[in-house]
């Protein structure tokens, strides 16, 4: 369990209609009528150590009154772990991740998102798009992990394409702008 002085203070209240749930790494937030994907688009929000509980309250609260699922780090220690040069490349920067229902829903969700905590500093994620001056990024890719081995016997994550076949999901150092909405 972290230090008081390790813990968000105060973490996002959960109302009632949510679940909570802690993991070693993350806070998972429901609502407990959310059904999960298992792909979609998906919103990475970075932040800095001086930013991250104002932005943690700012970005929970939209995601509570959009009644969207969401996850952020633990604690300070696990901002810290995942933001060292060592960190694994899928995972690193990503403070918060929302899960939105649909792309008109990641479009409503970013601009909210842009007006709270645009331009706030954070980490840049090289395997997202940034939207404007961040601190908002977001890809197409797995919610639920569907794992196989390929030819040399490693891990590979799974994503279904549009015809349901599955396909590898592919967290590059560049982001791949194949599938870019604009508006």
């Amino acid at each position: 369990m972290a230090h008081a002085e390790e813990s968000w203070d105060p973490e996002p209240d959960c109302p009632i209609g949510w679940a909570s749930n802690k993991s070693v790494v993350w806070t998972y937030m429901q609502p407990t009528a959310c059904i999960m994907r298992t792909h979609g688009w998906k919103i990475h929000v970075t932040a800095s150590l001086d930013n991250a509980q104002s932005v943690l309250e700012k970005v929970s609260k939209i995601c509570i009154s959009e009644h969207v699922m969401f996850k952020y780090l633990r604690d300070k220690q696990q901002y810290r772990s995942s933001n060292t040069k060592y960190a694994g490349r899928s995972s690193s920067g990503k403070f918060i991740t929302i899960y939105p229902f649909s792309a008109e829903h990641l479009e409503r969700l970013t601009l909210k998102l842009e007006e709270a905590i645009g331009g706030e500093p954070g980490p840049y994620i090289l395997s997202d798009l940034r939207y404007n001056n961040g601190p908002i990024f977001f890809r197409y890719g797995a919610f639920v992990s569907i794992e196989m081995s390929d030819a040399e016997g490693e891990k590979i994550s799974l994503i279904p394409d549009a015809d349901g076949v599955l396909k590898e999901d592919i967290c590059t150092s560049y982001s791949d702008t194949s599938n870019v909405l604009c508006w």
